[in-house]
């Protein structure tokens, strides 16, 4: 109910995936499936583009036949697309579940602030060992600018486990072009 890449109002937005691969070289042929989905709702504060998101989403990798997944195609958090405190690929396993809070708000003319908090963590096969304890966080402040060419400036850190006291272990700054499908 919301466009993509809407700055201003509220509404909510449900995304699904699925990919799949194989090996085709070896016999029996293997491959593998990846799925999940997230659901974010907006709230527009004041309909002058501060706006509180909620998101939630789980993403899930199986292999097709007796071959493992190669490790590549595995689930991963960190980078640009969930937990921005870690560096891509920081966390890799067969899950994963992320929920996220994110305050974006406008600073001046084609400039926008934002601040974001996230707990989450990679799981065994279908989310079989997660544990509340074992979840992470990680929360950021960054500066986006809407031109026509846009640009993102974000500083992020991330921590330890919950259950080791969540201490920050990592910290990533992060500036270029936003990546969109």
């Amino acid at each position: 109910t919301r466009p993509r890449q809407a700055r201003t109002g509220s509404g909510v937005r449900l995304q699904a995936q699925v990919e799949s691969g194989g090996d085709v070289e070896h016999s029996p042929p293997s491959g593998w499936v990846r799925y999940g989905g997230a659901a974010t709702a907006y709230v527009d504060l004041n309909d002058h583009g501060r706006v509180l998101s909620i998101s939630a989403a789980t993403e899930l990798a199986d292999p097709i036949g007796d071959q493992p997944i190669p490790y590549t195609e595995l689930v991963t958090l960190g980078g640009d697309n969930w937990m921005h405190g870690y560096f891509p690929g920081r966390f890799v396993d067969r899950s994963m579940a992320v929920g996220q809070l994110q305050y974006t708000w406008p600073i001046a003319p084609w400039v926008n602030g934002s601040l974001q908090g996230a707990v989450g963590n990679v799981f065994g096969a279908h989310l079989e060992d997660f544990d509340p304890k074992l979840l992470r966080i990680s929360a950021g402040v960054g500066v986006s600018l809407s031109a026509e060419l846009p640009i993102d400036v974000l500083a992020a850190f991330g921590t330890d486990t919950i259950e080791r006291g969540a201490t920050i272990n990592s910290f990533r700054l992060s500036f270029g072009v936003p990546r969109s499908f």
